[in-house]
């Protein structure tokens, strides 16, 4: 699955948990597709401005983070940004040509390099710099947002249990072993790609008695969340063991930490990239953060209020 299919699978799967579980990010999303099918735009779609926003054809530009994204993308720059879908771009190849683009994901990155070889392309949400860029944005939450707010609530761990997806970089690993050792803690890596193999891994450190957490990073849980969700939760609670995911929703089912994007840091770490050529890859600094109170209370955990003003959702 490439990293742009990951992308519209992540929106896919929140939008289908609106049905039974209402959350901040199911709503923006429920609304933008409204939009989408009463005919709405973020404005004149890829039209004859100089800078892009491109996104892949399968994800509609209404949906609200897009438009959370252009917006502030707009502010930012102080200038017009045309929102276009790949295979819109072959239609502006005879009009006023992009000189600069943000691009969602490494497919819609591709087509814009394709059509415009001389556009500067900030990638947006990849898991790797792709062809012919030298900047982006990565998908990848921080290292160091999520090893600070687990020392922080549960600080007398000292072992995480990484349990991710073989897609992970490796420059990820050693930025989370640094921030790890930082805070005393030693860092496991489990890589898994199919269900059985990550049902396996919740079992494994999920009934071990020793003190660990375990990080079900992203797109780990979402090989079948109704699957893994009620084993990791019940496993969790009996044996006192702290899990951290990256979606919202399954904080709200149970599992103690999780952090998803903020659609506007994207857009700054964007905006960053683009004002200081050649800066690499850029982590999502500043994610929403959940915690779930009850589950916090099932495994012994005191979160202080001042604790609770650090998170964006409590759950009950």
């Amino acid at each position: 699955m490439s990293p742009h299919q990951r992308i519209l699978a992540g929106f896919r799967a929140r939008a289908q948990s609106c049905a039974s579980r209402v959350a901040n990010v199911c709503v923006l999303l429920v609304v933008g597709a409204m939009l989408w099918l009463a005919g709405a735009s973020v404005g004149h779609a890829c039209g004859s401005a100089q800078m892009a926003f491109v996104h892949p054809d399968a994800i509609a530009p209404t949906n609200l983070a897009i438009e959370e994204i252009v917006t502030a993308l707009r502010q930012g720059l102080g200038r017009e940004i045309d929102v276009c879908s790949a295979s819109a771009l072959s239609a502006r190849a005879s009009a006023p040509k992009i000189i600069g683009a943000f691009a969602l994901g490494s497919d819609a990155t591709a087509k814009v390099i394709a059509t415009f070889p001389d556009a500067r392309v900030i990638p947006l949400l990849v898991d790797t710099l792709p062809p012919g860029t030298t900047q982006g944005v990565s998908v990848f939450v921080s290292p160091d947002a999520v090893v600070d707010q687990i020392c922080g609530v549960v600080p007398h761990i000292k072992k995480l249990q990484f349990v991710h997806r073989t897609n992970v970089p490796g420059y990820f690993f050693e930025h989370l072993r640094k921030s790890a050792s930082e805070c005393g803690m030693t860092v496991y890596n489990t890589p898994v790609d199919t269900l059985a193999e990550a049902a396996k891994a919740v079992e494994r450190f999920l009934r071990d008695p020793a003190q660990h957490a375990v990080w079900f990073h992203r797109g780990v849980i979402s090989l079948s969340d109704d699957v893994l969700i009620p084993n990791i939760v019940r496993l969790s609670w009996s044996q006192s063991i702290p899990v951290i995911a990256e979606e919202a929703d399954y904080v709200k089912r149970g599992v103690l930490i999780g952090f998803f994007h903020d659609y506007g840091n994207v857009a700054r770490l964007a905006l960053n990239q683009w004002r200081d050529p050649g800066s690499g890859l850029a982590y999502a600094d500043d994610p929403k953060r959940v915690i779930n109170r009850r589950t916090a209370g099932a495994l012994g955990i005191s979160i202080k209020p001042s604790q609770e003003g650090l998170y964006d959702y409590v759950y009950q």
